[in-house]
């Protein structure tokens, strides 16, 4: 999926901390999924995109097995983007494209 410098991981988006209970997830989730319904926001593509976002963010949260999937994820690509430090920088002067 999209994970650029944009990409903000799925408890950030659903607004949840860690360590939660799948009840407390689902409960954040359907929250959120409710304010950005494409019903409820007819016509509004960002309100789509968001549920979109969220509905996928709650795919890798919503239960203890989804979350430590997800938790290896964003190990890995943790320590992928903490090695190559030059190109990190070669990338940024180039500024935004």
């Amino acid at each position: 999926g999209p994970s650029g410098p944009g990409a903000t991981d799925a408890y950030t988006v659903l607004g949840v901390a860690r360590g939660l209970s799948d009840r407390e997830y689902k409960v954040a989730y359907l929250k959120l999924a409710k304010t950005c319904h494409p019903d409820m926001n007819p016509g509004d593509k960002d309100a789509t995109a968001r549920f979109q976002a969220v509905s996928a963010s709650y795919e890798k949260v919503k239960d203890a097995a989804a979350r430590a999937r997800y938790e290896l994820e964003l190990s890995s690509q943790a320590s992928r983007a903490r090695t190559p430090h030059q190109q990190h920088r070669a990338a940024d002067a180039q500024g935004p494209s």
